[in-house]
């Protein structure tokens, strides 16, 4: 997908993917 997609990974974490980006970036949830 070209537009920017989050994810939520096996460890709860968001898993943020860009098309700009070569590599996902894992940001923690905070709730």
């Amino acid at each position: 997908d070209v537009r920017q997609v989050a994810i939520l990974d096996a460890q709860g974490r968001v898993a943020t993917h860009t098309p700009d980006s070569p590599q996902e970036t894992i940001l923690p949830t905070e709730k």
